[in-house]
């Protein structure tokens, strides 16, 4: 017969395990734990480090029958063949609430308890109202969690996402439907050939509107629906962005609908930021001597070329719908060319110079530039190559999706700010100068001219201090005396002029670092040796050949930076 028995406490909330004449193969954990999964209490939470002690204690009492198993405070019951100790109890179920940071879902996680009863699906409601949770509550799910929860062992961990907020709609943006399209888009959109090809040379007519078309549908912002959390908190939508129509000169909002952008003149459609204006043009097919040259108040449109030897002078813009080609354009506003500008070089007066020349008070746009000169007081952007040529403008962009464009190579460039391009320079170790020096060339004119009136005034005040040292001081000639304040005047004043001009030298000399150090060269394909590189006055060559890199000035040469 087994000497063990598990018995309840009175309040049944323990079980004790009471050992007794036990045989020595029973003598295990493992046989006491199966032996108790075979009574009513399996359920409840045991205790096997318990179990060890209880069978320690009652080998021990074997060992030595002489000892007094007298029970001491807080010490199981024990006596010469007796051991008893409690080795289970009953838990409680456990409930917990885990809402999520963004509170739009809520988690249950319930531990089943031994020996005890699970929580049922109004107990697990009143913990989540507890918890503040009131939206989105999934209630067919807690019914089927808490009838399921009985057929799990006891301990065992249940997790659901019991609660879900509703997230708030999606929010669109206010949209610009352009109706026609804007000259500076044009370049971007070839000619589709027939047998499916790109004609990167075709761009299309110029597109001219008449009196009262429509320029741009403007689609209001829509806000999405709001949302909810599962605290039952109002989610708003994300604010749409916004923004009006703007109408440029030669355009208007429509009286009949606020959302609608008119032309009030005839003219080209030009973009203007979230809106567009109409160029007032004079239209020709092409500038030849047919047409002579061309001076006009206002834009001029060649939906043609711009011949050898002619010339527009524009107080707007000039839009040329295919080649300049060795002519002058001299505009107060943009020059955009579809296709390319071409020129040669000549001679004039001893001097290398070129046959297209371009002055711009605004941008340049072209496909692009050959054997040029071209002075914009904007940016020149160019999309496959400028070769040869000499470009001075704000930003000088060269770039193109292609890797085998977006060239510069040959000529000088001098951009006041910036040169982004795909590729600077050439394999052949081409001679390409890209220079900020007219930049500075004012303040340092300055700077030599203050050096040498300072040089001229320290010279001066060395000499009065020279004839001053040797004059008797203790003197009361009334000449002397008068004479010694007089150079004692001088030499102050030089001495306060020398003072202000070193300080606008310092301010100066700061105003040019500041200057150069906003100074860059982005190449996003190949730098190539052969290009020489002036930031200040040092020309510093390129002298191996880099990818992907920007160049910026560093003392008297140039730092370079990988792009990534």
């Amino acid at each position: 017969m087994v000497g063990l028995r598990f018995e309840a406490s009175a309040d049944r909330e323990k079980v004790h395990l009471h050992l007794f004449d036990l045989e020595e193969d029973c003598m295990t954990v493992d046989y006491l734990r199966k032996q108790f999964d075979l009574t009513e209490f399996r359920h409840y939470w045991l205790s096997e480090p318990a179990l060890t002690k209880a069978l320690n204690q009652y080998k021990n009492m074997q060992a030595s029958t002489s000892t007094d198993f007298g029970q001491a405070a807080g010490e199981p019951t024990k006596d010469r063949d007796h051991v008893t100790l409690i080795v289970a109890e009953r838990r409680p179920a456990e409930v917990a609430i885990e809402i999520s940071d963004d509170k739009m879902s809520c988690l249950l996680r319930v531990v089943t308890s031994f020996g005890g009863d699970n929580p049922n699906a109004e107990m697990l409601n009143a913990e989540l109202k507890e918890f503040g949770v009131i939206e989105g509550v999934n209630y067919p799910k807690i019914e089927s969690l808490s009838r399921s929860l009985e057929n799990f062992p006891p301990g065992s961990t249940i997790k659901e996402i019991i609660a879900e907020g509703k997230a708030p709609g999606n929010s669109n943006a206010a949209n610009l439907d352009f109706l026609v399209l804007p000259i500076q888009d044009r370049l971007l959109k070839p000619t589709l050939r027939d047998d499916g090809t790109v004609d990167m040379l075709d761009f299309g007519e110029i597109p001219i509107v008449e009196v009262g078309d429509i320029l741009i549908r403007r689609t209001p912002p829509k806000l999405g629906q709001a949302g909810f959390n599962v605290l039952g908190e109002v989610v708003d939508a994300a604010k749409p962005k916004d923004f009006k129509l703007i109408a440029g000169e030669g355009a208007a909002i429509s009286e009949a609908d606020e959302n609608v952008l008119i032309a009030t003149r005839r003219g080209v459609p030009m973009r203007e930021g979230n809106g567009m204006r109409v160029e007032d043009a004079y239209c020709v097919q092409n500038v030849d001597l047919k047409t002579g040259n061309i001076d006009f108040d206002g834009s001029v449109v060649v939906r043609g070329s711009v011949n050898d030897g002619m010339s527009i002078k524009a107080t707007g813009k000039v839009i040329v719908q295919d080649f300049v080609e060795s002519a002058k354009i001299e505009s107060g506003g943009d020059v955009i060319v579809g296709k390319g500008v071409l020129g040669r070089q000549a001679k004039k007066d001893e001097q290398l110079t070129y046959t297209v020349e371009i002055i711009s008070g605004g941008n340049v746009n072209a496909n692009y530039v050959q054997y040029a000169k071209i002075d914009a007081v904007g940016d020149v952007e160019v999309v496959k190559h400028i070769m040869h040529s000499h470009v001075e403008a704000e930003q000088i962009r060269v770039i193109s999706p292609k890797r085998n464009e977006g060239k510069v190579l040959g000529g000088v460039l001098q951009p006041r700010q910036l040169l982004t391009c795909n590729n600077l320079g050439a394999p052949s170790y081409i001679s390409t100068a890209v220079t900020f020096e007219a930049l500075f060339s004012e303040d340092l004119h300055k700077v030599a001219v203050i050096d040498e009136e300072l040089a001229d005034r320290i010279k001066v005040v060395m000499g009065m201090e020279e004839a001053y040292s040797v004059i008797p001081k203790a003197n009361d000639n009334p000449e002397v005396v008068d004479h010694i304040t007089k150079i004692k005047n001088t030499i102050t004043h030089f001495k306060s002029c020398i003072a202000e001009q070193r300080l606008e030298k310092k301010k100066i000399l700061e105003r040019i670092k500041a200057k150069k150090e906003e100074l860059e060269i982005v190449v996003q394909g190949n730098l190539f040796p052969g290009v020489n590189i002036t930031f200040l006055k040092r020309a510093v060559p390129v002298k191996e050949e880099k990818k992907m890199c920007k160049i910026v000035s560093k003392e008297e040469g140039i730092s370079y930076f990988t792009l990534t």
